[in-house]
């Protein structure tokens, strides 16, 4: 998908490395959020920042050509997308 969407080694990179941290970010809110209520507030919050990010790196036509694709994965998956 990387490829399909034209971005640089330095927008790979960077998309990358907002993956990375967001994984990480929800790791620490499962760990340090205390109740479901504030893991699920902390979570939409970070998951909100990286759309931002994502869409900072590759532009708003690009990040959603990449949310299509993966929202289809996911039905393909049988899972429900956000």
């Amino acid at each position: 998908m990387k490829d399909s969407l034209n971005l640089s080694n330095e927008q790979i990179t960077d998309v990358d490395n907002v993956n990375l941290c967001y994984l990480s970010t929800l790791d620490r809110i499962d760990r340090y959020g205390k109740t479901d209520a504030n893991k699920e507030k902390f979570a939409k919050a970070a998951t909100e920042a990286r759309s931002f990010q994502i869409e900072a790196i590759m532009g708003k036509e690009k990040r959603t050509k990449f949310m299509n694709y993966v929202k289809a994965k996911l039905k393909k998956a049988g899972a429900k997308p956000a």
